[in-house]
This record gives C-alpha cells, structure tokens and sequence, in this order.
C-alpha cells in the first residue's frame, strides 16, 4: 500500500510539476533577463512548493475532521448498528475516520519530501542552472 501511495503521488507530482514550469518558462527568462540569479528562481519554486503542500494539508485535514466527526459520526451514532454495538459490545463512543495527527503529519511531510526531491529531478532536466542564457528559456 505504501509503495502504491509512492508511486501514485510520484506520478502525479511529476506531471503537475513539470506542467507548471514548462508553462513558466518564459517567465524564468525574463526573471533572468533583468538580473535574478537562477539559485533565487529555485528558492521561490521550493517555497511555493512548501507552501502550497501545508495550505492542501491544513484544508484537507480540517475538512476531514469536519466531516468525519460532524456529519457521519453524528449520522452514525443514531443508526441501529450503533446501538447494536452500544448494547452488546459495551461501545459507548464511536468514531468513524478517526485521524491520527503523528500519521497525518509524518504523510505530509513525505509528500513534501517527494514534491521536493520531483521537482529538484525536473529543474535539473531544465536549462536553468547557473550558465544558462536568459534567451534559452524565452
């Protein structure tokens, strides 16, 4: 299961990514056109990189806890299975979905780490480095 995560979140990292800076290449060249050094495109790519990964993470996160608790918690605890598990389990609290914050967390950083290390694969796969010639990316 987790290689199939692996694969799956590679895969769509690497077509996301790559479309974004072939549509921005033209950019990159005019950014190095008026004088910024290719180190400072980089940086900016892996901060929006970070960021928007925390942004996705924060909103699914809490969107799940939302959901999760409020609506099939909630829609759960008054079905028959519920009383049927109070009554002769001894179950008096249930929670469907429940998430479990290191879990969580340690997910979001791995994909992090690989949006990191797929983007870093296809910025070497790009002419920017620190020869490039602004007219090679326009």
């Amino acid at each position: 299961l987790v290689i199939v995560y692996l694969v799956l979140v590679i895969a769509l990292l690497w077509v996301q990514l790559s479309t974004l800076l072939n549509h921005r290449l033209n950019n990159y060249g005019v950014m190095l056109a008026k004088g910024m050094s290719w180190y400072k495109i980089k940086l900016i790519l892996y901060i929006q990189i970070i960021t928007c990964t925390l942004l996705g993470a924060i909103t699914i996160g809490g969107l799940s806890e939302i959901i999760g608790k409020f609506l099939f918690n909630h829609a759960f605890m008054n079905s028959s299975v519920a009383n049927l598990g109070r009554i002769s389990l001894g179950i008096q609290d249930f929670t469907l979905l429940p998430i479990q914050i290191d879990v969580f967390l340690k997910i979001i950083l791995l994909t992090a780490l690989l949006a990191m290390l797929v983007l870093e694969v296809l910025l070497r796969q790009m002419p920017l480095n620190k020869n490039t010639n602004p007219m090679d990316l326009l």
